[in-house]
């Protein structure tokens, strides 16, 4: 087992100008500087190389297959462990990063043609497999990120928000998760599609994650 997840540089430049969406801010024209990001989503190998307690209903899944149902906490217990074996600094990507590297470039709803997606060629999505298939399983965007739309649900790292309940329950915190998952039908797997869930759900089969870290350049 490697000491940390397959890493991908994602260039800087500008997002590009997208259609607006309803509950997503409008990044069209915003800079993104370079940042590297998990060519694949966490797998439950390297989940197991460093935690110890498994997910819900993990028991079936393939070492080669995204690890599930994580929640927000989960995730930064891993996040943290991963950090503290490797000495780097790696976070969930922000959901402006998350998007820049999944568009790749492209100002579509989809990294690939929209007849592709509905085949299931490069897309796991709408239960054509009835679970997340193991990553790299299918045809990464053109900045060599896969499987960042369906398979599993990716938790991003702000945009949440806190509800006020309006019974003697407390209040909660919701956040973000974009990229739809392999339960998905075609509407939530665009790339401009979120949804929102508390930090402490657990998720269905369907929440994952991948990680970032900044580059930091040097002064000569």
């Amino acid at each position: 087992m490697n000491d940390k997840p397959e890493m991908v540089v994602i260039p800087s430049g500008v997002m590009p100008s997208t259609k607006a969406s309803a509950f997503r801010a409008d990044y069209s024209g915003q800079h993104v500087d370079s940042f590297e990001i998990g060519k694949y989503v966490i797998t439950l190998a390297e989940w197991e190389d460093l935690m110890d307690y498994h997910p819900p209903n993990a028991d079936k899944l393939l070492l080669g297959q995204p690890v599930i149902n994580v929640n927000w906490y989960d995730v930064h217990r891993y996040i943290d462990k991963l950090n503290q074996r490797t000495g780097e600094q790696f976070r969930l990507p922000t959901e402006l990063e998350w998007e820049y590297a999944a568009r790749a470039g492209t100002s579509n709803d989809y990294h690939a043609s929209r007849e592709t997606v509905l085949d299931g060629k490069v897309i796991n999505l709408d239960k054509n497999n009835q679970g997340p298939v193991a990553v790299g399983s299918l045809p990464p965007n053109k900045w060599g990120c896969y499987e960042m739309l369906g398979n599993v649900w990716e938790w991003v790292s702000d945009g949440g928000r806190t509800v006020n309940a309006f019974d003697d329950t407390d209040d909660y915190e919701l956040n973000i998760l974009r990229g739809g998952c392999w339960a998905s039908s075609e509407f939530e797997v665009t790339l401009t599609a979120r949804d929102e869930h508390e930090k402490s759900t657990h998720g269905w089969n369907s929440f994952g994650f991948r990680i970032v870290k900044s580059i930091v350049l040097e002064n000569n």
